[in-house]
C-alpha cells in the first residue's frame, strides 16, 4: 500500500470513528438527517432524564419518610403524597417511552416529563387554596432540561409556558391567595428571577443546537468528500489495469519507481483488424465501438484462457504477450 492509501485509509477510519460517536449508534449507511439525529437524541436523554428524576424524588421520598418515624414536627403528609405522584407518573413514563408510541413522539414526553415535575407540585399549591411559584423546583426542572437534552429551544420554550400558564391561569380564575416563596421576596424580583433562569437556559440550548447542527453538517461533508476520494481512486485504478498489466499496476502502487525486468522466453502479438479504415466508414460511430468491444472482449477471454497479458489496445489494434 502506498503513503497516499494508507493516509487515505486513516482519513476515512478518523471520519467514521468521529461520526459514531457524534452520532449517537447511527450507521453511516443509514445517513441520517440532523432532525433524525435530534430525535434520537431526545429519546435517548430523556431516559436518562426520567431515570434521575426518580431516583432523586425516591431519595425525598425516604427522608420524608424517614421525618414520619423520628421528626413528625418535619413530616408534611401533602409533600409525601405529591412525591409519591410523580414517581408514579415517572414510571409510567418510562414505560411508555419503551414502546413505539412513545419513541415516535419524543417531544410529547419531553413535555411531559417536564410538566410532571413542575406543574404537579402547583396543583398541590391549588389544592391548598394558593398560588406560590417555587424558585427551586422550576429553575432546577428547567437547568437540568438544558442540560440534558440540550437541542430544540422551542421546546424548552413551550414547556416553561406551560408552568407560568398553570400559574397564571388558576390565580386568576380559581382567584387563589398569591404566596411568594420569601417575605423578602417581590413579585417583581419573582418575575425577572425567573425570565432571566429561563433565557439564560433557551439560549445556551439554541447555541448548542446550532453547533451540533454546524458539526453534523461538515460531518457528513467529510463523507461525502472521503466516498468521492475513493471513487476517484477506484477510477484511476481502473484506468491504470486499462494502461498497464495487473503486476505492474500493483508494482508501481507499492514502489513508485522505474521498473524494467527481463524475460528470456516471451512472445508478442499484435492483432489488427483487416480493413478497419474502410470498415469505419460504413459503420456509424457506436456500431464500431460496439464491434470493437465484441472482439475485443473475446480477445480478452482468450488471454485470459491462454495464461496471456494484454498489454493495451489502439483504434483496431490488440497487443498482448506470453513469457511474463
Amino acid at each position: 500500500m502506498t503513503t497516499t492509501d494508507s493516509r487515505l485509509s486513516e482519513f476515512g477510519a478518523f471520519i467514521q470513528t468521529k461520526w459514531k460517536i457524534f452520532s449517537s449508534d447511527f450507521v453511516l449507511s443509514q445517513a441520517p438527517t440532523y432532525d433524525t439525529w435530534r430525535k434520537h437524541l431526545i429519546r435517548k436523554r430523556l431516559n436518562l432524564g426520567f431515570s434521575l428524576a426518580l431516583l432523586s424524588y425516591f431519595t425525598f421520598s425516604v427522608s420524608e419518610i424517614n421525618n414520619f418515624f423520628f421528626n413528625p414536627e418535619n413530616f408534611h403528609p401533602s409533600w409525601l403524597a405529591t412525591q409519591i405522584v410523580v414517581e408514579c407518573g415517572l414510571i409510567i413514563g418510562l414505560l411508555i417511552l419503551r414502546t413505539p408510541l412513545g419513541q415516535k413522539h419524543p417531544a410529547s414526553m419531553f413535555l411531559l416529563f417536564s410538566w410532571l415535575v413542575t406543574i404537579t407540585p402547583q396543583i398541590r399549591e391549588t389544592l391548598s387554596g394558593v398560588a406560590r411559584a417555587s424558585i427551586i423546583e422550576w429553575p432546577l426542572m428547567f437547568f437540568s432540561q438544558a442540560t440534558l437534552i440540550p437541542v430544540y429551544w422551542p421546546l424548552h420554550l413551550i414547556s416553561q409556558l406551560g408552568v407560568f400558564v398553570y400559574y397564571q391561569g388558576t390565580k386568576i380564575l380559581l382567584n387563589l391567595k398569591v404566596e411568594l416563596p420569601a417575605d423578602w421576596m417581590t413579585a417583581d424580583f419573582l418575575f425577572l428571577y425567573l425570565f432571566w433562569i429561563c433565557l439564560i437556559c433557551n439560549l445556551s440550548v439554541y447555541l448548542y443546537d446550532r453547533l451540533a447542527r454546524s458539526e453534523f453538517n461538515s460531518r457528513k461533508a467529510l463523507e461525502k468528500a472521503y466516498i468521492q476520494v475513493k471513487e476517484e481512486q477506484e477510477r484511476s485504478e481502473s484506468l491504470l489495469l486499462n494502461i498497464l498489466p495487473h503486476s505492474i499496476a500493483q508494482r508501481l502502487k507499492l514502489q513508485p519507481s522505474t521498473i524494467a525486468d527481463s524475460f528470456t522466453d516471451a512472445g508478442v502479438l499484435f492483432a489488427d483488424i483487416v480493413g478497419f479504415t474502410e470498415l469505419s466508414g460504413r459503420f456509424d460511430p457506436p456500431q464500431l465501438v460496439d464491434l470493437l468491444n465484441q472482439i475485443f472482449s473475446e480477445f480478452d477471454h482468450l488471454a485470459e484462457l491462454h495464461g496471456l497479458e494484454k498489454i493495451k489496445t489502439i483504434g483496431d489494434a490488440y497487443m498482448v504477450v506470453s513469457g511474463l
